[in-house]
């Protein structure tokens, strides 16, 4: 499973391990899933049919 999330800003991106949920998450899944995290920063955003 491939997931990619995107984040309307840099404050909303660190607090977001920091939440109550995402510690959830990650004690029951912790041992059962690999986490290989990258961060992007992507320029030129469009439509996807867009030329």
């Amino acid at each position: 499973m491939l997931v990619a999330e995107r984040w309307c800003d840099q404050a909303v991106l660190t607090a977001h391990p920091a939440s109550e949920d995402t510690a959830a998450l990650v004690a029951r899944w912790q041992g059962r899933v690999t986490a290989d995290i990258v961060k992007f920063d992507v320029g030129n955003e469009r439509p996807l049919l867009a030329p």
